[in-house]
């Protein structure tokens, strides 16, 4: 397939004065793959780091993505599939959602003593609407397994521990609310546990670790944004929590050490957060701090956080959120910073569709590097 045009190259620029004139980073987009549905997916844990893709046959490929500055991806237009080395392709189950992931850290005992290893586990929604996992890393793939008892709609919700526990949440075909948990033993809960509640959109899920805490967002029907928690007992609230807003994306959330972040995009397209530290939310229960911006409807924004800080002692975290702008389309960025709050919208010129996943290994977005789709449905890559 042909490459898409190369987007035009941008210029510094000096910070504007408001945060909707963003600073104007030099380009560096480039084609790494095909034409591909949906959103693409990284994963990242230690110094693995794979990329997810839906290809138009509805099977998911993928690509190892290294963490140095020097190395390359591996050939991107001869990807392939998720499934067990050696064994039949086409049994593995066609995709009708983007692919969620939840790269966790799994002891194992090596050949030649104990050690660490990364595991990547993956979850599609199937075109039975039935959810199908399968865990591994690149050329060692697992068998993918069914978690029935549960027909779902929109994309799943995904998250893993350190201790590599898996929490999974997904919206039914009726709207209700359901969750699944692995266990860090590898156990996985008989059933789903039904959250009573009818949603829009697709869930989100965080697991807090310095309450112990799993916490679930949803856009409710009144397009607020409500919460809902299990606590470190494993009993889960007995109502949700009203957050307020006015969404129409799905809620997005990140953990930023001691702290649970929501991020949310509003009916003027800008971009909102809240955030929660000991069961506190600032600015508050109801109200959102305004981050800006001017979202392409009706894209979620994209976050990711990191500790800048090598002293394991002390921290001093960075927050980027990326998202598509509705004018010129491009693909933009905010950067928080613990010492100096918000700086100013920056834009990576060129001109893309939609799509963004950004990986986050922090050796990776020290400069921006992000992936989007093309504008003829291809994958690109954008490196400082």
């Amino acid at each position: 397939m042909s490459s898409p045009p190369t987007p035009t190259a941008g210029t510094k620029a000096q910070e504007d004065s408001g945060p909707l004139s963003p600073l104007t980073v030099s380009t560096g987009w480039r084609n790494i793959g095909p034409e591909y549905l949906g959103k693409s997916t990284v994963a990242t844990k230690g110094s693995l780091s794979v990329l997810f893709v839906r290809l138009p046959d509805n099977r998911i490929y993928y690509m190892s993505l290294s963490a140095g500055e020097d190395e390359e991806w591996q050939p991107p237009l001869n990807p392939i599939y998720v499934g067990r080395p050696g064994s039949d392709a086409s049994r593995m189950p066609a995709a009708a959602s983007d692919v969620s992931v939840a790269p966790i850290i799994t002891r194992v005992e090596l050949g030649r003593g104990g050690g660490i290893t990364h595991e990547v586990n993956i979850f599609i929604r199937g075109p039975d609407n039935q959810v199908y996992t399968c865990s591994g890393a690149p050329g060692d793939w697992g068998k993918w397994r069914l978690l029935d008892g549960v027909r779902a709609q929109g994309n799943i919700g995904v998250h893993g521990t350190a201790a590599g526990a898996i929490f999974v949440v997904v919206r039914e075909a009726s709207g209700g609310i359901r969750f699944r948990e692995r266990s860090s033993a590898g156990v996985w809960d008989d059933d789903w546990t039904d959250l009573a509640y009818r949603v829009l959109g697709s869930p989100a899920i965080v697991y807090h670790a310095a309450l112990n805490e799993v916490n679930v967002f949803v856009r409710g029907n009144d397009n607020h944004i409500k919460t809902k928690k299990r606590d470190a007992a494993g009993v889960w609230d007995a109502l949700w929590t009203d957050l307020g807003g006015q969404a129409v994306s799905n809620p997005v959330t990140v953990e930023r050490g001691p702290t649970v972040e929501v991020f949310m995009v509003g009916p003027d397209n800008k971009v909102y957060r809240k955030y929660k530290v000991g069961g506190v939310w600032t600015p508050s229960l109801l109200d959102w701090e305004d981050v800006g911006g001017r979202v392409a409807s009706p894209e979620d924004p994209v976050v990711v956080a990191w500790d800048t800080d090598p002293d394991p002692g002390r921290t001093s975290w960075n927050v980027e959120v990326f998202v598509q702008w509705n004018e010129g389309n491009n693909v933009r960025y905010r950067t928080w910073k613990e010492a100096t709050l918000w700086d100013p919208w920056r834009s990576l010129a060129g001109a893309t569709r939609e799509g963004l996943a950004v990986p986050t290994v922090p050796s990776q977005i020290s400069e921006p590097r992000v992936l989007a789709k093309g504008s003829d449905g291809s994958l690109l890559e954008y490196r400082a």
